[in-house]
């Protein structure tokens, strides 16, 4: 409240108080129910460097958990590295993945909101050629979609990255991950 009172106004508050026309209980929950604090989507607010170093930890473990689980399910030493635990806006992650690409959407509970899996197509082509018996060299196919059979791979071994992502969070607290 930005504005001054006259006595006139201040005195009609009071004796309203006094009389019980008021209450000062549902004042103060208006008050706090109409907090309302505005947040840009375009520049999100930066995290802590606390929290930075945690995430920089969970996601290292989740990358050798994740990366010795990869290689037991396509047969091939497969590594995986923290490139960076950043945090950028929603727009300039969508415009940094190929189209198309695979993202798998899901929840953790009790953590909120959703979070995102997104594999590289080549990636995505390289695992479901080991996993069907292929070799080891490199495909290089440019699709405009998978196919059903694919999407059913590349379901399970998300499934199974998720199960990694739940391990390492393990250290920090107990999540259970969800496929949305």
């Amino acid at each position: 409240m930005n504005e001054v009172l006259s006595q006139q106004e201040i005195d009609t508050l009071l004796q309203a108080l006094n009389t019980g026309e008021l209450d000062p209980d549902a004042v103060k929950l208006d008050e706090e129910k109409n907090r309302v604090k505005a947040y840009d989507f375009r520049r999100p607010i930066k995290l802590s460097k606390e929290y930075i170093n945690t995430l920089h930890m969970i996601f290292e473990n989740f990358s050798k958990i994740a990366g010795n689980l990869l290689t037991s399910q396509i047969r091939v030493n497969a590594g995986f590295t923290l490139g960076a635990v950043e945090q950028i806006s929603f727009d300039e992650f969508i415009r940094s993945t190929p189209n198309p690409t695979m993202l798998g959407v899901f929840h953790s509970k009790p953590l909120s909101g959703n979070q995102m899996l997104e594999i590289n197509p080549q990636l995505c082509m390289q695992i479901i050629e080991l996993m069907c018996g292929g070799d080891e060299q490199t495909v290089e196919i440019k699709k405009e979609s998978f196919t059903e059979i694919e999407l059913g791979i590349l379901e399970e071994v998300v499934l199974s990255l998720l199960r990694s992502f739940e391990a390492a969070w393990s250290d920090v607290v107990e999540i259970d991950t969800q496929l949305d």
